[in-house]
Formats: C-alpha cells, structure tokens, sequence
C-alpha cells in the first residue's frame, strides 16, 4: 500500500515516527535493513576437514551522522515534490540530485536490523569454505589457515569473499518512502569483493576471541527515472543512474562463548565506507562510517 503525502506539513516527531514505522514494516517483509555491512563470525583456524559451523544472526547496523542526513534529507525537499506534482513548480536539477541521494543512501545503508544465516564447512588442507545469506545478499568466501597457534602463537586464515545482490529494491524503496511516487527505481545490481585477515586464540573448548582486518569493494548500479512530476530538466537527464565503485576498510572484534556444539556468538565490527557518486554531472558524498554490533548463535558439529 502506497503511503502518499500529506497537504499539511507534519510535524517532526510524527515524520520521524512515519519513517521509523515505514521501515521496520520493510524490515519485516524483506528481512534485512543494511546490506553494506561487513562481518566476519569466523575465527582464524580453518575447521577440520567435514566439520561443520552454522550461525543464525542479527546484525544491527548504525551510520554516522553523514550516511544518516542523507537518508533523512527527504524530509528537506517534500514540499518541492508536492509542488511539481501539482505542477506549481518544477523540480529543479538540485531537487532531483538530492532524492536520488536519498534513494542510493536508503538502498545502501537502511537504518535495520539484518538477518543472517550462514554456513561454513572444513574441506582439509587448512582450507574452509562458507556461504553466507544476509536477506538479499548472498556471499560465498573460502579461507586458507596461514599460521597455526602451536607454532607462531595464533591462528591467522586469510579470506577471500565474492557477494552479489538479488535485492527487490524497487518494491524497498516504494515500502519505504513516499517519494517514490517521484522517483522509480529501474534497476538495482552490486557485487562485492572483500579481502580479510583474522587473527584468532581459543581458550578451552569454551571461549574463542578473533580480530578481522578488512577491505571490500562494491560495484553498484542504480538506475532511477523521474515520473509524475514537472521539472525543469531535459528528457535525458530524468533518467538518473548512478554507476560507481564504493570502497570500505575497517575491523572486527569477536568473540564466542559455549561449550562443544553450541556458542553464543557477539561481533563488533567498524567500517569507513568511501562513496562518491556522481549524479547529474556533480559528485555527492555518501562516504561515512558504519558501526555493526552482531549477535549469533553458532552450532558446530
């Protein structure tokens, strides 16, 4: 169900609370909020060959204060929406600029919790595989033990992910926003490329503590078109795409607490994404950080 504009402007709580409602409604139809967030929940030590790992997680990512205004300007430029619709005005090329900043902000780094599921299995050689589902994202990764705690005091594995994204974004950002009666996402694909090392120590069969480096890097594609509105640009421009790499680099700090085949699993992890789209001949920025707390249930066997 489409929610459309009001005629009267509300108030800043009841916009507040509108937004919060829209996208935990999104939440729970989809599954997943943010889908930039990097996390490991592995150790360093690669799992023996035919032993297996299986988390079920919920991460909870948090953006700074530039990654959130973003997502929050759509508030700024709903009167000029409500006016081109009307056709009192016509939207201007800033207009258009700043709601499909909006859009990209909102698509790639939505304020809500994501719903994880992932396995990981030890094929020998020191070498483990893993897939991941994190609602539309799905990423496969393999990790090679290069140091092992009885003879270098660590157990250190680097890893290697592919990602890629199968996410409705139309039916998201039309869930999600009003706007989107102004502006139609078209298209929507990613894939991403990340590089990590993990150092790790166990305690016991009780306790495990890991520490991640990270580097990823996501080609994007957002195709959007402008329709229902008056505005001031040219046929071309009301097509707005947006073709771009974004790049992160950050950590993670984990640890896991059970005993033999159950573990209760908290990883936090910090990222500094850097993306600077170009929309309508002139870059914006969406670069910021992301903070991501996850919690996880682990079962190995």
């Amino acid at each position: 169900m489409m929610i459309t504009p009001s005629a009267q402007p509300s108030s800043p709580l009841s916009a507040v609370l509108s937004r919060l409602f829209m996208l935990l409604a999104v939440s729970a139809m989809f599954g997943s909020g943010c889908t930039s967030a990097v996390t490991q929940l592995q150790r360093g030590r690669a799992l023996q060959r035919l032993q297996f790992e299986v988390n079920l997680g919920t991460s909870l990512p948090l953006s700074d204060k530039a990654i959130r205004s973003a997502i929050e300007a759509e508030e700024s430029i709903k009167k000029q929406l409500r006016d081109a619709e009307d056709g009192a005005e016509k939207l201007t090329e800033n207009d258009a600029r700043k709601l499909t900043e909006v859009a990209a902000a909102l698509l790639l780094f939505t304020p809500l919790p994501s719903n994880e599921m992932s396995l990981r299995g030890g094929i020998g050689w020191g070498v483990d595989v893993g897939l991941r589902l994190t609602g539309p994202r799905k990423q496969i990764d393999a990790k090679w033990q290069a140091l092992d705690v009885k003879r270098h005091g660590i157990d250190l594995g680097l890893s290697l992910a592919y990602g890629w994204h199968s996410s409705p974004a139309a039916s998201l950002w039309e869930s999600a926003t009003s706007a989107a009666e102004s502006l139609k996402i078209m298209d929507y694909q990613r894939r991403d490329l990340t590089l990590s090392v993990i150092g790790s120590r166990d305690i016991g069969d009780v306790f495990s503590m890991w520490l991640g480096l990270a580097y990823s890097r996501s080609s994007i594609r957002i195709g959007s078109k402008l329709t229902g509105v008056a505005t001031d640009l040219g046929i071309a421009a009301s097509a707005l795409t947006i073709d771009e790499t974004m790049q992160q680099i950050g950590g993670q700090l984990g640890f896991r607490v059970g005993y033999k085949y159950v573990f209760f699993v908290v990883e936090f992890s910090v990222m500094q994404a850097y993306f600077s789209p170009s929309i309508l001949g002139q870059k914006v920025n969406l670069s910021g950080l992301l903070y991501t707390p996850t919690f996880a249930l682990q079962v190995a066997f």
